[in-house]
């Protein structure tokens, strides 16, 4: 019980400093005239509206022929403090294409899913956590720095990975995207099978697709299906007493789902 609470304040920790960073951006709303209104983008209404709250906590809506685009900036701490001094420009109502926006920047992807034994092993499914922290150069292209945790039933694995993934719509609200990613996973007891008398990780790597929809200009549904595997080290004991090494390769389907903001 001790070591799930742990387990779950690591994460909390983990998720928490991202959104912490989360907040170093800013959306800019780009106006034909040449204006610029700088804040958070809040909501879209029925008729495709867009609103967007500023600093001061202003929230304007703008119409789609006077908007030229709209595009997020990353800010330092000093640059955060001289927006609050800067006003910005108000306009009427109504609409903004969607798939317009470049969603660049940091980010962080959050899921949580099932592992699927195969055939062979015939063993239930487990649960599998995992959050990426990286950024995201341009609408098609991301990478990322993942740390996750894989819930065998003898024990624990845990993860430390390079995610890369690409969005083959771009921008569009909905997207399909593909993934990859390998590192090492590290297991948290002596063995997580049975049969073995000592266990240590190795190198674990996957792959698959996925579904990306966006429900806000930062905030968006994932689901992916996928080939995992994690290879361990381990030793074991003969009848005859002699001590042997060998290398034990977890295959799984690995089903997930979470939010990417």
């Amino acid at each position: 019980m001790k070591y799930k609470l742990t387990l779950l304040l690591f994460f909390s920790c983990f998720i928490g400093f991202n959104c912490l960073a989360q907040q170093k951006f800013e959306d800019i709303i780009h106006l034909k005239d040449g204006g610029k209104v700088r804040g958070l983008i809040t909501k879209r209404g029925p008729n495709e509206q867009i609103a967007i709250e500023t600093v001061g906590k202003n929230v304007f809506v703008f119409q789609k022929d006077q908007i030229s685009h709209v595009s997020r900036e990353d800010l330092s701490s000093s640059e955060r403090k001289e927006r609050k001094s800067k006003s910005t420009k108000q306009a009427g109502t109504t609409s903004i294409s969607f798939d317009s926006e470049s969603r660049t920047g940091f980010m962080n992807i959050t899921e949580a899913g099932v592992l699927l034994g195969n055939s062979v092993n015939g063993e239930e499914a487990h649960l599998s956590l995992q959050s990426v922290n990286g950024y995201k150069f341009n609408d098609y292209f991301s990478v990322g720095l993942g740390l996750g945790v894989d819930m065998f039933e003898d024990g624990n694995v845990f993860p430390v990975f390079l995610d890369v993934r690409g969005y083959l719509m771009g921008a569009k609200v909905v997207s399909p995207y593909v993934y990859g990613n390998v590192g090492y996973g590290f297991t948290s007891a002596d063995k997580i099978q049975n049969y073995t008398d000592s266990q240590r990780g190795g190198i674990v790597y996957g792959a698959g697709v996925g579904m990306q929809v966006y429900k806000s200009s930062n905030l968006s549904w994932v689901w992916s299906v996928g080939y995992k595997q994690q290879s361990t080290f381990a030793e074991y004991t003969d009848i005859n007493g002699g001590t042997h090494e060998r290398t034990l390769n977890l295959q799984r389907l690995v089903i997930k789902t979470g939010i990417q903001f």
